[in-house]
């Protein structure tokens, strides 16, 4: 699966949680949250009277490794370090 480049970048903001700020983000969220790398929640707090509710979003463990599996692929810097440590022995 590739990710886009607005993916990755709305994906990342959310690697430790996030409050869903416009709908662009909700629905990227949206649709990563079906195949289990996002968790989507609520938060509500007291205005006076009233209760306001935010929609708030966090990265799965899974949708962490492969935010930053493709961090590592989409630098070209990173890319060599990774495959250079991830040599297979020789002999």
């Amino acid at each position: 699966m590739e990710i886009s480049r607005h993916d990755l970048e709305v994906l990342s903001r959310f690697l430790k949680g996030n409050i869903v700020r416009i709908e662009e983000e909700e629905r990227v969220l949206e649709e990563y949250r079906k195949i289990g790398w996002v968790k989507m929640g609520m938060k509500a707090v007291r205005v006076g009277d009233a209760v306001k509710v935010t929609p708030t979003a966090a990265l799965t463990p899974l949708g962490k490794q492969f935010v930053e599996r493709e961090r590592i692929l989409r630098s070209p810097w990173k890319r060599y370090l990774y495959k250079l440590i991830n040599l297979p022995a020789c002999g």
